[in-house]
């Protein structure tokens, strides 16, 4: 069973300042079909179909994880999104949510541009990703650390890297238009020396995560 696969409080998915509920906030009301892309036990698939009334699918490929997520989600995939056809899933979709998973590929251009056949015609995609110039990585950086981590931004399973600029080119080269950006705020606690903590004090230096919004073109 996969280390995401915890038991969240309810608060993840209504605090301001979270990953999920922006991308919550992102979904339109009258949504009536979404796949989850990475959704380990289906604990955000599973608060989205009770929210919105809609029909919620997932695709994993941790068999211990889609064992749970099957008891919420209408319908689960277990597949490899890098290697796998996507034949499988005859459905397509209002929303796909790439909900902190495109960093864990080796190829996340050629993931999202194989997605788009699975979209509607007005339908969006949904991502989030860390941000890899947050202050606590210039500073680690500076210090000469560089140490991998079981969660959050140098997750040890991380093979991609992304600040705003970047994810945002790969969105759009991989031919989808940006409707909108926001992101979460995790300040570092504590900046001794005086030249860095003005430096770092800028916002691009405390968001954690930005979650974006794009549309096919």
């Amino acid at each position: 069973m996969s280390i995401y696969n915890l038991t969240f409080s309810p608060k993840i998915f209504t605090s301001p300042n979270t990953s999920l509920s922006k991308i919550i906030s992102f979904i339109p009301p009258k949504s009536k079909k979404i796949l989850d892309i990475g959704c380990s036990s289906g604990y955000l698939g599973q608060y989205i179909k009770q929210k919105f009334n809609c029909s919620v699918d997932g695709i994993d490929n941790n068999k211990d994880d889609l064992k749970i997520a099957n008891k919420y989600l209408d319908k689960v995939y277990c597949l490899d999104i890098e290697h796998d056809n996507l034949s499988v899933i005859k459905s397509k979709y209002d929303i796909l949510i790439f909900a902190d998973i495109l960093e864990h590929t080796i190829n996340p251009q050629s993931i999202l541009q194989k997605f788009k056949s699975k979209l509607t015609k007005n339908g969006i995609i949904i991502i989030s990703v860390p941000n890899i110039i947050h202050q606590s990585i210039i500073l680690n950086l500076l210090n000469r650390h560089w140490q991998y981590t079981d969660t959050g931004i140098l997750d040890k399973t991380h093979l991609r890297f992304f600040d705003k600029t970047s994810i945002t080119k790969l969105i759009k080269e991989s031919g989808f238009k940006i409707q909108k950006i926001d992101f979460t705020i995790h300040p570092y606690p504590k900046i001794n020396n005086i030249p860095l903590r003005v430096l770092l004090n800028k916002q691009e230096f405390k968001i954690f995560q930005y979650i974006i919004k794009a549309k096919s073109e």
